[in-house]
């Protein structure tokens, strides 16, 4: 128990920076477990002295799985200063409904709140829903999900100096996705998820996300994520000088 602490601690405070990273596919190897389940996760790095730097974020997935119909709530708040400025500031609300339709073909309906303060976005809300394919091998050690489909949004910017864009737009985008699973060894596991939304009024208009990592297991209701999500947005809004944002992170788990 005292080693499993050790390293948990340890490879905590080695991550050199702490993101929020949420992971809408993160369903896990093998079938959900009946009833009410979920995780909640945190994360926190902070300096002193040279460096005055105070980064954190909290997360909670519950989800209720009963005669194959899953339902899942995702919900994660990210804070950051550094050197008494905020440069972190981000907000997220996901459920979605997901259901089988044959053995490899489910349909789902979703949708999400957000919002991200250094992107001025001031409120993201969406509703869509489609299609997800589903590949298992016979020990659930391999699982591949492609997913296709759309969704409506409503996006409001905050006002800034010298823009001229729309302070709030409505359209539909595409929402194409892939989730790759690997089980690695008994507590290692491997998962990658991309997605592409292109604007479908607009088709240069597109967004383009990955997150990729590995999850290490400790005992039986934790666990330690290892991650990197990067989010490009092809058409930002206005004083956005960054087309790309890449976000790396260590956060712990805990499992009911």
């Amino acid at each position: 128990m005292l080693r499993q602490f050790v390293v948990i601690i340890s490879l905590f405070f080695l991550s050199p920076s702490v993101y929020a990273i949420v992971n809408l596919e993160d369903l896990h190897l093998g079938t959900a477990k009946p009833g009410l389940s979920g995780n909640f996760n945190f994360s926190i790095d902070g300096a002193k002295g040279n460096v005055e730097r105070l980064h954190g974020s909290l997360g909670s997935r519950l989800q209720w799985f009963n005669q194959d119909v899953l339902h899942f709530l995702t919900l994660n708040y990210a804070y950051g200063k550094s050197f008494e400025q905020i440069d972190r500031d981000k907000a997220f609300l996901h459920v979605r409904r997901i259901a089988p339709v044959l053995s490899v073909l489910d349909w789902e309906i979703f949708s999400q709140l957000e919002s991200n303060h250094f992107t001025r976005l001031q409120l993201r809300a969406l509703a869509g829903g489609g299609l997800r394919f589903k590949l298992r091998d016979v020990e659930e050690r391999f699982a591949f999900f492609f997913g296709t489909g759309s969704f409506y949004s409503i996006e409001r910017l905050t006002v800034d100096q010298d823009t001229s864009d729309a302070r709030e737009e409505r359209f539909f985008r595409a929402n194409l996705y892939g989730v790759l699973q690997l089980k690695l060894g008994n507590f290692i596991s491997f998962l990658s998820t991309t997605y592409y939304q292109p604007r479908l009024d607009q088709i240069d208009d597109f967004r383009l996300l990955e997150d990729m990592g590995f999850n290490f297991s400790i005992g039986r209701s934790m666990k330690i994520r290892l991650a990197v999500e990067m989010a490009h947005d092809n058409h930002p809004p206005q004083n956005v000088t960054q087309k790309t944002d890449i976000h790396y992170s260590t956060r712990i788990f805990y499992s009911f």
